[in-house]
């Protein structure tokens, strides 16, 4: 039995360490060879499949494209777009809603909401929804943008909010799922 005075002991400390760094390197050389042997090829290790080359099965033609005015912002949070009946919204950072015909990309209409825009549009039941870096949530009419209701959530909105003919689903970035009245 060893005293508590051994573990003082300068000579027994150093021949200790001496140990516990032995066994530590013969751990990480084992490790190594275990390494080494796990990353040599293996001749009987059957070749990887040939990658097929894909044929496109329908051709994808564009038929229109637009560019709304103000970009991604400084927020660098990319607006979306969405679609309704036989219209396409768009929104930028500045506030800007535009509303085009799907088919032939011609404007229908643009407004300016009012608010600087990080989340949306969501559209669905006549309604084209964006939502606000402070917070605003505006709903304008999907027919001729005009505005239809804005409302102040808790804080600011990232995503499109979610809109259905009764009900919009608006999420802000403190984690609040907010349902409003849709109409």
């Amino acid at each position: 039995m060893h005293s508590t005075h051994d573990l003082h002991d300068p000579a027994r400390r150093a021949r200790v360490t001496r140990s516990a760094a032995v066994v530590a390197a013969l751990l990480v050389l084992s490790g190594c060879a275990s390494i080494s042997e796990f990353m040599q090829d293996d001749e009987d290790a059957p070749a990887p499949a040939r990658l097929a080359v894909l044929q496109p099965e329908i051709a994808v033609n564009r038929l229109w494209s637009r560019r709304v005015s103000s970009g991604e912002g400084e927020q660098r949070v990319e607006l979306q777009i969405a679609a309704s009946g036989d219209r396409v919204f768009a929104a930028g950072h500045r506030g800007d809603v535009a509303a085009y015909d799907s088919r032939t990309g011609r404007p229908v209409w643009e407004v300016d909401s009012g608010i600087s825009i990080s989340g949306g549009p969501g559209a669905e039941g006549g309604l084209v929804v964006v939502g606000g870096s402070g917070g605003d949530v505006v709903a304008l009419a999907a027919g001729d943008g005009t505005r239809v209701w804005h409302v102040r959530v808790s804080s600011e909105v990232l995503s499109a909010p979610a809109v259905s003919e009764r009900v919009v689903a608006v999420r802000s970035i403190d984690g609040t799922l907010f349902g409003l009245h849709a109409g």
